[in-house]
């Protein structure tokens, strides 16, 4: 998946963000497309800073919360982090970037998987400490790819526009009286991922839990 842009064109979709959508799957797909391997990355927009902390905060918080998300629809999530690394199929040059989907979608086939699931945080703005080895971001874009395993190709995809962390937190004040900042973050992280999946219907051959 490469996007070839000039670099103007390409930061002022990064910054600003395409139009918002949800990833949906065709009712002919819904029964066809379980297991679903996983695989999640995250870094900042424009370049890639080597946040390592915050990129592995992101993918933890991904890894725990998207198979949870697809379990109450009927479908099984098979975890894929574990199997390669991060540079091994994501490349960041400047204004775009560059995700390996074929091997992802090798790897999940050898782990017995039928689809593939690529999901990426594109995290950008102003860094405010929120614990003692983990900064938050302003903003966070998510971007998430569902693919066939046997050919790569890509049955659905979609992407959010910039989210902002401080409008999430004003919105839900109320629920957050006694929590602390890193906690807020975390929710924060979890509600982009939980708007990107919600239209997905249920496994028509699965177990809903």
């Amino acid at each position: 998946m490469k996007f070839i842009t000039t670099i103007v064109f390409a930061v002022s979709i990064l910054m600003v963000g395409c139009s918002p959508s949800q990833m949906t799957i065709d009712e002919d797909y819904l029964d066809k497309i379980d297991p679903i391997g996983l695989y999640v990355i995250g870094s900042t927009q424009i370049l890639d800073n080597g946040d390592v902390e915050h990129r592995d905060f992101t993918i933890n918080i991904a890894s725990n919360d998207i198979p949870k998300i697809f379990k109450k629809k009927g479908f099984d999530v098979k975890l894929l982090n574990h199997t390669m690394s991060i540079k091994e199929v994501f490349a960041k040059p400047f204004g775009t970037f560059y995700i390996d989907e074929k091997k992802v979608a090798k790897v999940a086939k050898d782990e017995g998987c039928s689809t593939y699931l690529i999901v990426y945080f594109a995290y950008a703005g102003k860094l405010d400490a929120i614990d003692t080895d983990l900064s938050a971001y302003s903003y966070c874009s998510l971007y998430g790819w569902l693919g066939s395993s046997k050919d790569a190709d890509v049955i659905s995809s979609s992407h959010t526009a910039l989210n902002s962390f401080k409008d999430f937190k004003f919105v839900n004040a109320k629920n957050f009286l006694n929590s602390s900042e890193k906690n807020k973050y975390k929710e924060f992280l979890k509600s982009i991922t939980g708007y990107m999946f919600e239209k997905i219907a249920a496994n028509p051959h699965g177990i809903i839990y």
